[in-house]
């Protein structure tokens, strides 16, 4: 017949359900972070370019404090607009210095999809082939219970200029009028 273990080696089971529901409380099944991300985009010189802020697996997120980082050689911060992903949230925005830019986001139904969340509008003021890198900082985001949410990444993308939507100061049949008018006078000449 065996001897009871020594009483040091028991384990009570209020002690087990404890450690267990301690960790279903510190742990959440199934939570994961917020994913914020900016793709990268190419925008034609002189023109206006939407630079929209994506999120996924968002839930009930109703609050949220970011930054977005662009080169100002590049871009000109103009304003934001709401993203496709809220219905109705409250927006403001302000350059915090050169080249950053602060964004508030606040909705009081919560977002709980994944989509474009806000999009940041700024005029490309560089030249054909410049490109600004687009960088995020979250600072806060909150779900409706006023709780902070984790995130998990930030990805910033890139905004490449292309060409140039500047029109030309000389229309293009002005080169090709005086080219035959040069012309007509040279043939004129030798007759």
């Amino acid at each position: 017949m065996m001897e009871n273990s020594a009483p040091n080696q028991k384990i009570p089971k209020l002690l087990v359900i404890l450690a267990v529901s301690l960790l279903f409380i510190i742990l959440p099944v199934g939570a994961e972070g917020v994913s914020l991300s900016i793709h990268d985009l190419s925008a034609t010189a002189g023109s206006t370019v939407s630079v929209p802020v994506s999120v996924t697996n968002a839930e009930e997120l109703s609050a949220a404090t970011i930054d977005i980082t662009y080169d100002p050689a590049v871009l000109k911060f103009k304003g934001t607009e709401l993203g496709d992903t809220s219905k109705n949230g409250i927006i403001e925005a302000s350059e915090i210095r050169s080249g950053v830019i602060e964004i508030e986001f606040e909705d009081p139904s919560g977002v709980s999809q994944d989509g474009e969340l806000v999009k940041a509008l700024f005029e490309v003021t560089g030249s054909g082939g410049s490109i600004s890198q687009m960088g995020i900082i979250a600072h806060s985001l909150r779900n409706l219970d006023n709780n902070e949410v984790p995130v998990e990444t930030t990805t910033g993308g890139n905004v490449t200029v292309s060409g140039s939507e500047k029109k030309s100061p000389v229309p293009l049949w002005c080169p090709i009028l005086a080219a035959s008018l040069m012309v007509l006078i040279a043939v004129k000449r030798r007759a």
